[in-house]
């Protein structure tokens, strides 16, 4: 079987009918988010192998240097520290939908108690990701949520300089934060887009970026409302979200 149809083979449901993309993207997210959740060792990148091939959230390990769990959207879902092989995107949506964050955290290299950290600034930005992208997984457009530094692992590729254009005070944070676990801080902002056209964009530090406005701190206005993550969406994104 050529790769493309084995990949294209691990989005398949059992009548053969192929995964809903805005579905894969969601639930990417939302395994992404809930392991960075349970383990604070966890930081998710964007990245493209094989020259820009695949569409993966790595779940990249601190301890490890290194990528330990490919979430490809283009293909299927990669363990690179186990020797069971890939596991199929209909797997995520079967059964218990907690199986596979059960499964995939057995690969990891954190082996010491498990337990779901506090809402921190990196956990508040992948939260906002992962609620945005389920509740538009059902819609005709979904969000299209992008890091700015695009990784084709050594092939092209580099850092988006539009976006650091067209949202105030983005480049200088840019600048001031100092380097990403991969090297330039692009790597920890995140573009979202709807049919192709850029709305906003929040970086890992929990700021959101928004066009001819000042960046807004998430985390404060998470703070001030509760530490309710929906209340903080409503106020600050709520203009996104009808």
């Amino acid at each position: 079987m050529q790769e493309s149809t084995l990949e294209a083979s691990m989005n398949r449901m059992a009548d053969g009918q192929i995964l809903n993309p805005g579905l894969i993207s969601a639930r990417s997210w939302w395994l992404a988010t809930m392991l960075c959740r349970r383990h604070s060792d966890l930081t998710v990148i964007e990245y493209h192998p094989g020259g820009g091939q695949y569409d993966c959230l790595g779940l990249y390990s601190a301890a490890a240097r290194k990528p330990v769990i490919d979430l490809n959207r283009d293909g299927s879902i990669h363990r690179h520290l186990s020797g069971e092989g890939s596991l199929p995107w209909a797997e995520a949506f079967a059964g218990d939908h907690f199986d596979m964050v059960l499964k995939l955290e057995r690969d990891l290299p954190d082996k010491g108690p498990i337990h779901t950290q506090p809402t921190s600034r990196k956990l508040l930005t992948y939260r906002v990701f992962e609620a945005l992208a389920s509740i538009s997984a059902t819609e005709r457009f979904h969000w299209d949520i992008r890091s700015t530094y695009v990784d084709t692992s050594g092939h092209g590729g580099g850092p988006l300089s539009d976006p650091f254009t067209a949202f105030p005070g983005s480049a200088e944070n840019r600048n001031s934060y100092g380097n990403h676990l991969l090297g330039d801080a692009a790597y920890g902002f995140w573009l979202l887009s709807r049919q192709n056209e850029p709305e906003f964009m929040v970086d890992d530090h929990g700021i959101l970026y928004q066009q001819g406005e000042q960046p807004v701190d998430l985390y404060k206005s998470f703070d001030l409302n509760g530490r309710k993550l929906w209340c903080m969406m409503g106020k600050e994104l709520g203009r996104y979200l009808a």
